[in-house]
């Protein structure tokens, strides 16, 4: 398919962060929720108070972050995919990979042939994977992922905050995507990025100001997800939406 195809991608936060973790994804005809970690209410009230034209849920792993609600919606008549190295929807395909956490994780990339658009989906990981050939396709290539803290946040809350702060803090770094980890991935030559949407950032770790200081100008258009967020990306932009 043609490299020239341009349609929009909409993602929906129903939410983000270490509270819930939703994401519900548009091209076309098509609609896909990442995660499960908010209620079917909440998800019903981004999607004009319907549930039944989400075509399937991608869950990561089983952590209720993102997953608590997914039993709700796949007995609501969602498609639940877990697991898995690979499905074809019709709409779109599905590609699994793992990624390295304290429990069984999956990143997922999904590729929407009608739009020639391959988003990749990753989330709580120190390390983010996707198969090189998934890489190497003449395709529109998106992101959502988890960027959870800055290092020098971290540190700092490390020696100013509590010894439980810093307890929990050691786990972050063992099972979480620090902006040293994104940054550094997506200057590398084999990772293909038109847009970014980073997700699943720390209250308490977490600089927005810091992290746009080091980004690098010449690099992949991005933003930050904030709760209840509408965002569009087309072409190499991504755009908030004011609704």
């Amino acid at each position: 398919m043609s490299r020239q195809k341009c349609e929009t991608i909409k993602i929906s936060v129903v939410g983000t962060g270490s509270k819930g973790n939703a994401y519900l994804v548009q091209v076309g005809d098509s609609k896909l929720l990442l995660d499960a970690g908010m209620p079917m209410a909440k998800i019903r009230k981004f999607n004009n108070n319907r549930i039944c034209d989400i075509d399937a849920m991608l869950i990561t792993h089983v952590h209720n972050d993102h997953a608590e609600f997914a039993e709700e919606l796949r007995n609501n008549g969602v498609r639940m995919i877990y697991n898995i190295n690979e499905i074809d929807c019709g709409k779109f395909i599905v590609r699994g990979d793992y990624q390295k956490h304290d429990v069984e994780c999956r990143g997922y990339s999904v590729y929407f042939p009608n739009a020639n658009i391959e988003l990749h989906y990753i989330t709580d990981t120190v390390e983010p994977i996707v198969s090189a050939e998934l890489l190497r396709n003449d395709r529109r290539h998106y992101w959502i992922i988890e960027c959870d803290y800055t290092e020098a946040t971290m540190q700092y809350n490390d020696e100013h905050e509590s010894a439980s702060v810093a307890m929990r803090n050691q786990r972050t770094r063992e099972t979480h995507l620090s902006d040293r980890t994104v940054i550094g991935f997506f200057r590398r030559d084999d990772i293909p990025a038109d847009a970014i949407l980073f997700v699943h950032k720390s209250g308490l770790n977490f600089d927005i100001g810091l992290f746009v200081l080091k980004w690098d100008k010449g690099m992949p258009k991005m933003l930050v997800a904030e709760n209840g967020g509408i965002y569009e990306m087309r072409g190499k932009r991504i755009d908030r939406v004011l609704v």
